[in-house]
């Protein structure tokens, strides 16, 4: 999970759903808590509850977090779960666009860039990819002007 996400966070447990009256799904993190209520606020679909966040949900959370449920038997009975520890990456920027939650699963996404060389006022690029195998071009220590020989040498 990241922060300023949606996620949709998929727990699992062992209980015949018919005998719950409620449960109580509790995040901590730090001196934050953070409840969500089944039926309410959490679903239940093929076999799994779906606590769903909004991102002002998830850019308070920072670090290590512990979740646990506080189930609800009809009976008046009351159990527990073993609090769980999940992780909560830092960003490094969130514009928080309103209040949808979940849609994303907790894996998230991956990023790929690669750094690129601008030779000169050329309006072509070599990109780092271009460039592979030019360690074995440049044996020695150079200039940055043998360097654009080398590079020039490379476009054609």
């Amino acid at each position: 999970m990241k922060q300023g996400t949606t996620p949709t966070k998929k727990i699992k447990m062992e209980v015949d759903p018919k005998l719950i009256d409620s449960i109580i799904f509790t995040i901590k993190n730090g001196k934050r808590l953070l409840s969500k209520r089944y039926p309410d606020e959490v679903t239940y679909e093929d076999n799994y509850y779906l606590l769903n966040f909004t991102q002002k949900e998830t850019a308070r959370l920072r670090g290590f977090c512990l979740l646990e449920a506080q189930i609800n038997f009809s009976s008046g009975a009351v159990a527990k779960t073993e609090a769980e520890k999940f992780y909560v990456l830092d960003t490094l920027y969130t514009e928080i666009l309103g209040n949808h939650t979940g849609g994303i699963e907790d894996d998230g996404l991956l990023l790929s860039s690669s750094d690129m060389i601008v030779v000169e006022s050329k309006p072509t690029e070599v990109y780092a990819s271009d460039v592979i195998g030019l360690d074995l071009l440049i044996p020695k220590a150079m200039t940055a002007q043998e360097l654009r020989r080398i590079l020039g040498k490379l476009e054609d």
